[in-house]
């Protein structure tokens, strides 16, 4: 995770734990079949056949799931497969430890060139054809074969009274490429605990003021001694000890004050989880509106999951925080401090409900992946003036079809891909009524934006699967290409 995190100009766009049906795994192998060159690789396909199916984890009580992610940037599949390595990585060259296979993959091969062991440890796209295919594959059964696998390991006896706990990893370690995030999976990933289920989400004002509002009536008090600091430190400056002011003076303006501050420190919170100063937002379709800045959420399920975690990850003023701890090694101050722990089984269930992190909810991935798709390929009826408004066709194939909830909700997400040019589209996403006519609308208005923009900027870099098999090593089984909020151009 680390090496796949600290790629330069690539970024995660989202993930999600997957357990495949039969029905993925053939569709699967017949990719690999079709696009692999020159020639398949048999033992490949070998191990998709033998270790992903459902009956591993039903007759053999193997796990069969992995971490399914999406990423974006400039000639991401590419990069990606450098990282990534080739699947028979030659053991004298020397250099064998550079990539993700060579370190953590394992093939036997006999004197005659057979392969009888082979283990590839992740696995992406081989070319563009393949990559679009997949995503197309993935898109199909994310849904149906993703989400959040709470009661996966309890299905072995010796499994009992496992509990889960939830992980967020904060924004600031995610906000440009570092292996950081990926190291602190590891770390949780030594705890013996099982990773079964991963979301990268942004926070909307709305979610983030649910999650973290709480706390402004625990500040109020616990920030008060703080605030009473600050107050004399200030007025000793201004005044020069000129003016007298008491200890009682003192007390009675800090109670006036301590609400202000309180509530100051909380939109500072939510600021930084979800990029957006509460203050700056007026109407509520902005506050229900994703934010720039992304959180991975990831669900570990184990034996006293949540003590263990919060354990590993340690006190949350970094500087308090015990050696060898996330926080301690990762922690900046008590707000960017590495990440978030829920810290019982209520707030576990009251936190994934606010970010939507349950195996019902729908995949913020498939919605990202489907957004690529309609811009890059003939998944809608094809127009003239390209792919750009090919996308918004989709939508509005939507709303012929009568399905308006979800083509409000690809067009904010087209809105947000796009960005500020498509700003007439936003009309789409907040309508409350008939939205025909308004989709009637945008199409002219994108048609005149695409006819005056003739030379229309290149397609954008393909998004990129990966995926890491969950036998590897402790490190979650994943694969690569996703996220809520698609960015302009690198999808």
């Amino acid at each position: 995770m680390a090496r796949l995190l600290s790629i330069p100009n690539i970024q995660l766009i989202g993930a999600r734990m997957f357990c495949p049906s039969d029905a993925f795994v053939d569709e699967y192998i017949d990719i690999h079949m079709r696009t692999y060159r020159p020639l398949p690789f048999m033992p490949f396909v070998e191990y998709i056949d033998t270790n992903l199916r459902p009956i591993v984890r039903e007759r053999l009580r193997i796990p069969n799931n992995f971490l399914f992610m999406i990423f974006k940037g400039k000639n991401v599949r590419q990069e990606l497969s450098k990282t990534i390595g080739e699947y028979l990585p030659d053991p004298r060259v020397g250099m064998v430890g550079r990539t993700i296979r060579g370190a953590y993959g394992d093939f036997i091969r006999q004197k005659d060139g057979t392969i009888t062991h082979f283990q590839p440890a992740i696995v992406g796209a081989s070319s563009d054809e393949a990559n679009r295919l997949y995503l197309k594959l993935f898109s199909k059964y994310l849904q149906t074969d993703g989400g959040t696998f709470d009661e996966y390991y309890d299905q072995l006896d010796i499994h009992k009274n496992y509990q889960t706990g939830m992980v967020m990893i904060k924004p600031d370690m995610l906000e440009r490429p570092s292996s950081l995030p990926g190291h602190i999976m590891d770390l949780f990933g030594s705890t013996g605990l099982h990773l079964v289920g991963a979301r990268v989400f942004s926070f909307s004002v709305a979610q983030a003021q649910a999650f973290y509002g709480f706390l402004e009536e625990v500040f109020v008090e616990k920030l008060r001694p703080k605030l009473e600091s600050r107050i004399r430190t200030a007025l000793d400056k201004e005044f020069d000890g000129k003016i007298k002011i008491s200890d009682v003076d003192y007390d009675v303006i800090t109670t006036i004050l301590k609400r202000k501050a309180a509530k100051a420190e909380v939109d500072n919170i939510i600021e930084y989880m979800s990029g957006i100063h509460p203050s700056t937002v007026h109407t509520e379709q902005e506050r229900r509106r994703p934010g720039p800045a992304r959180c991975l959420a990831l669900l570990y399920r184990g034996a006293n999951a949540i003590e263990t975690i919060r354990a590993k990850l340690g006190s949350t003023d970094p500087s308090k925080a015990a050696v060898g701890t996330i926080r301690s090694d990762y922690g900046r101050d008590i707000m960017k401090n590495g990440a978030h722990a829920s810290d019982s089984e209520a707030s576990l269930v009251r936190e994934r409900s606010i970010i939507g992190f349950s195996s019902g909810a729908p995949s913020i991935t498939k919605r990202t992946i489907d957004v690529w798709l309609a811009m890059n390929e003939d998944t809608t009826p094809q127009d003239p003036r390209g792919p750009r408004y090919n996308a918004v066709s989709h939508v509005s194939y939507k709303i012929r079809a009568k399905d308006v909830h979800e083509a409000r909700e690809q067009a904010a997400d087209m809105l947000s891909a796009f960005g500020d040019e498509y700003r007439f589209y936003e009309k789409i996403a907040e309508s409350k009524d008939d939205i025909a006519n308004e989709i009637v609308a945008a199409d002219a208005n994108l048609s005149t934006l695409l006819t005056s923009n003739s030379q229309e900027a290149s397609t954008p870099e393909p998004s990129a699967a990966v995926e890491e098999n969950s036998e590897s090593s402790s490190e979650s089984s994943s694969s690569g290409s996703e996220e809520e909020n698609p960015e302009k151009a690198d999808k």
